[in-house]
């Protein structure tokens, strides 16, 4: 089945381009939250078209000459049949995601029996599971010098890409080396057309590759690389029909399977916190997708059906990772350690705590009443290879423990790369309990309120903490 000609024509119309646009499965569950997310909002419907514009040209052309298929794939729940779309030898998913080469993917109508496909080679492959995390959270990079010169603009767009990918996030995507055989391959599509990336890790012979058109952005690579961690797009949650509304009688039949959630699609999968309108991972509410341009496929819950305005619908933010796209980037690469602990002050009796339970970041740490049930006092730790102490990750915010510049002990996005973000639990003795040590002799130091990371090690029980596991 060929994707309809009225689509080839209202593209050709909007001499759109490509896509991008997608949403975090991502895990995790709420106590509380403080601080109001960013919300980019396309301030009159006709300004839509221009505020949108680059999702527009990364998106919808896409499906231009792609041909409808139903694939079997596996995102850890079993193999799945999902809609996907079919383009020079690659196979797509919800537009900018990729699955894998044709002969990599096995086609649920090319099964004995079904349609005219079922001498395909993707029948003699097993589905693929596309929901790894790559191992230790690297993603392996190489950039096709051919595609993309030394010296080039586009290259060092991808690099600008990439720096903002490590700075703000738990994924640290580095160069491919002599012993690197899984790596993510970054080339330009065969038709000059998208920003399209592999979902998560597969290991070889898999073929990762992420295709960029020369006008991607920066924004809309970071975008591509939140896929390549593992991240579905925001409006595919399946909590999204609380605080958006889907117009389907505005949708192009052929595009409705873009905005069904994971768990229509029967894939494995997380909701993280509440729905964020701040993700880069979410499409806006006008987009190449609708069959009146001029209206909608999307506007919020709490708008009446027909309110198309500025309050009512929303653009893209293409700038970095929001707070809950970073944290479900941490839970992707850390996964969800069953040796969970309360960090317990020795001085006080009491834990430490983001304030009020909060999942934002900045969120300062109180110390409290310790509480086994409450999974704002439940931490972990992890350790790539190669550093030097471990982050201490919240179970609740996905978030890390961190000092800031005044020496207030906050929660902040996880990043491998700042040792601000670093502790190293040292022991005091034989029945003795624990210090938080930073690096420069740095430890956290607990009131009956509230920690701080002083400038002293000292052997006092007000940094003494014992670790008491769940």
């Amino acid at each position: 089945m060929r994707i309809s000609k009225l689509l080839t024509l209202s593209l050709t119309a909007l001499s759109l381009s490509t896509l991008t646009a997608c949403e975090a499965g991502s895990p995790g569950e709420t106590e509380a939250e403080t601080g109001a997310e960013a919300q980019v909002q396309a301030e009159t419907p006709d300004d839509a078209f221009d505020l949108d514009h680059e999702f527009m040209t990364e998106q919808a052309v896409a499906f231009a000459g792609g041909e409808a298929r139903e694939a079997l794939v596996d995102f850890g729940a079993g193999p799945q049949t999902v809609p996907v779309l079919v383009r020079n030898g690659w196979v797509y998913f919800q537009g900018d995601m990729l699955l894998g080469r044709v002969d990599e993917v096995r086609f649920a109508d090319a099964l004995p029996g079904k349609g005219d496909h079922a001498d395909h080679p993707g029948l003699e492959k097993a589905a693929l599971s596309h929901r790894n995390p790559w191992p230790n959270g690297e993603v392996v990079f190489q950039i096709d010098t051919l595609a993309f010169p030394l010296g080039s603009p586009m290259r060092a767009t991808i690099l600008q890409a990439i720096a903002s990918v490590n700075a703000t996030s738990m994924l640290k995507v580095r160069e491919k080396g002599a012993l690197d055989f899984a790596y993510l391959r970054i080339t330009r599509p065969a038709d000059g057309v998208g920003c399209n990336s592999f979902v998560g890790y597969a290991p070889p012979p898999v073929t990762m590759e992420m295709h960029l058109a020369q006008d991607c952005s920066v924004g809309s690579i970071i975008h591509e690389f939140g896929h390549a961690g593992g991240l579905f797009h925001e409006q595919a949650r399946a909590d999204r029909d609380t605080q958006i509304r889907v117009l389907t009688n505005n949708i192009i039949d052929a595009m409705e399977p873009q905005f069904q959630t994971y768990i229509v699609n029967g894939l494995a999968g997380l909701d993280f916190g509440s729905f964020d309108f701040g993700s880069i991972m979410l499409y806006p509410s006008f987009n190449g997708f609708a069959n009146d341009v001029a209206r909608p496929t999307m506007n919020k819950r709490s708008c009446a059906a027909n309110d198309f305005s500025a309050a009512c619908t929303w653009s893209v933010q293409r700038d970095a990772y929001s707070g809950k796209d970073a944290a479900a980037l941490s839970r992707q690469v850390t996964g969800d350690p069953l040796a969970k602990f309360k960090i317990r002050n020795v001085a006080h009796n009491q834990c430490l705590r983001p304030a009020g339970a909060s999942i934002a970041e900045g969120a300062t740490i109180s110390v409290v009443v310790c509480d086994s049930n409450s999974k704002a006092q439940r931490w972990y730790t992890w350790r790539r290879p190669g550093m030097a102490r471990d982050v201490i990750v919240n179970e609740n915010s996905r978030h890390c423990l961190a000092r800031n510049a005044a020496g207030t002990l906050i929660q902040t996005r996880c990043t491998s790369t700042d040792a601000a973000r670093q502790f190293q639990f040292v022991g005091l003795g034989l029945f003795r309990g624990e210090q938080l040590q930073q690096s420069g002799g740095r430890c956290v130091f607990a009131t009956s309120t509230d920690a701080t990371v002083s400038n002293s090690c000292a052997d006092t029980t007000s940094r003494e903490f014992t670790r008491d596991y769940l």
